[in-house]
């Protein structure tokens, strides 16, 4: 747990509303799961601890907290990011209906927010290229396909 949380704070320190929101969903969805994960163990400990106690009570509230956050299940834009990059690795182009829930739910509608990713994304790419960090270059070159695409598609709509 103590590693995850360093990650989020990492994470967090770093952040800035100049980075890419897709790189930001991916790399913020990765946490949020080792987190729950690490939750749900402490609560498994709490519980096995807690079995010996008298109360009763204590036992009951650690196991409503553990169906809490397994309820935590929202839905996750980033499986609609992921289903469009993996499809790009295999010359796949995207559904519509993927690019309007990636385009809506990360609020990519205008071409001010277009651009602003589009220039957050290129400067990921160029620091994945001065670092040699070749699996984060390939996945930011599918995220810039993806910009790409949704451009494309936010040219059609306009042109109806």
């Amino acid at each position: 747990m103590d590693m995850t949380v360093n990650e989020a704070r990492e994470f967090m320190e770093n952040w800035s509303l100049k980075m890419s929101k897709i790189s930001s969903v991916l790399l913020s969805d990765a946490l949020l799961i080792k987190i729950q994960s690490s939750s749900l163990e402490i609560c498994r400990i709490l519980c096995a601890f807690l079995e010996s106690s008298p109360s009763s009570s204590s036992i009951s509230g650690v196991q409503h907290c553990m169906q809490q956050i397994r309820c935590l299940e929202q839905e996750r834009i980033t499986e609609h990011i992921t289903e469009v990059l993996g499809g790009q690795q295999d010359d796949i182009i995207p559904s519509t209906n993927l690019l309007i829930e990636v385009t809506e739910s990360l609020g990519l509608t205008s071409n001010q927010e277009l651009l602003k990713e589009s220039v957050a994304v290129e400067k990921e790419r160029m620091n994945a290229q001065v670092n040699q960090n070749k699996g984060q270059l390939a996945q930011t070159n599918r995220i810039v396909d993806l910009i790409s695409h949704i451009r494309d598609y936010m040219q059609k709509i306009e042109r109806i």
